[in-house]
């Protein structure tokens, strides 16, 4: 936030300023012309003359340094709209991360309470977390079934 004397001097919008430097512009060049006219005529003393030049080139300076800064706040636009974008992908793979380490913290406890790895209702033995989730439905009937029976060997003829 800049001082009260700094907030007074600049127009709050970059659109304000625009159209009243137009405005303000247009009858400047007249002013401007004028000047020229009247230093080229040859009666006025050469101090004038350097300080016409010199306000000339400065006012040529001053309208490369509004359009660069307006190319910047352009660009400090696009940036911003960037890292919002950046941010929002960052909060959802925070997310993501989040539940998969939950998931692979449930795999430890599971791992450290029964000894060894679980294995899905085929018998085969879960590799990684991802294939692992106690919380899946997987009945039909009360909506989910226990994990002793999620983890109990298939029956199969050969059992029996």
């Amino acid at each position: 936030m800049g001082s009260p004397a700094r907030r007074s001097v600049l127009p709050a919008k970059g659109v304000a300023a625009t159209s009243n430097s137009q405005t303000s512009s247009e009858g400047q060049n007249g002013l401007l012309d004028q000047l020229q006219a009247l230093v080229g005529n040859g009666k006025v003393p050469k101090y004038v003359k350097l300080i016409v030049e010199l306000l000339m080139e400065t006012k040529n300076e001053v309208v490369s340094v509004n359009r660069r800064n307006a190319d910047l706040e352009e660009e400090v636009r696009t940036l911003r709209e960037e890292n919002l974008e950046l941010k929002q992908k960052l909060s959802h793979s925070k997310l993501v991360s989040t539940s998969k380490i939950a998931e692979g913290e449930e795999l430890k406890r599971w791992r450290a309470a029964h000894g060894s790895r679980p294995s899905t209702p085929g018998g085969d033995a879960v590799t990684s977390p991802q294939e692992y989730n106690p919380g899946a439905d997987t009945s039909i009937v009360s909506g989910r079934l226990p994990t002793e029976l999620l983890l109990a060997p298939a029956l199969t003829p050969n059992n029996l």
